[in-house]
């Protein structure tokens, strides 16, 4: 971590599947922070329905989600030890409320005075991505990206940087 900081917000991004919380653990871990999992704000509303990933529910769900989300990053504002790090997981698509998010949690890290780091594991090839996804299923969360989709999360990350950038936001 940079001497400058003494406490960071990792925004770890990528597709479904790809191993972010399993990542997320160990590096919260690392720099003794506190793993919040996107998991952690969908499934109380996921678990209503039993959704297994395969039978479509109503995308209502989505913006009710939103609440938590804010509760959760409001708590961590407003009422969390300033001296807890935080690395949180997420799915970004190319939208207006995802950059919105991605700028909320950026934004948290600037106000508590941590290091914000937005990090998007590199993907792998189509060929292993098949074979990752595909292999082993997940049990209470089945639900994967197809693996020729892989390929434009990387965009819709740096996407949102440069979107970002525009509105005159710095992310690191």
């Amino acid at each position: 971590m940079d001497a400058s900081f003494e406490t960071a917000v990792v925004f770890l991004l990528g597709y479904p599947g790809m191993g972010k919380r399993t990542v997320g653990q160990s590096l919260a871990e690392l720099i003794d922070g506190v793993l919040v999992d996107n998991q952690l704000i969908n499934r109380p509303l996921l678990e209503l329905f039993r959704w297994d990933g395969k039978e479509p529910i109503p995308t209502e769900i989505w913006r009710r989600v939103l609440p938590i989300r804010e509760a959760v990053l409001g708590t961590i504002e407003d009422l969390a030890p300033k001296t807890n790090s935080y690395v949180f997981t997420n799915v970004l698509t190319d939208d207006a409320e995802s950059l919105d998010h991605y700028d909320r949690v950026r934004s948290l890290a600037e106000r508590r005075g941590s290091l914000f780091l937005a990090v998007m594991p590199q993907t792998c090839c189509s060929r292993r991505r098949a074979r990752c996804c595909t292999s082993t299923p997940r049990p209470r969360r089945p639900w994967r990206t197809p693996p020729a989709s892989t390929g434009r999360w990387s965009n819709v990350v740096c996407g949102h940087v440069r979107q970002s950038r525009r509105r005159g936001l710095m992310p690191l």
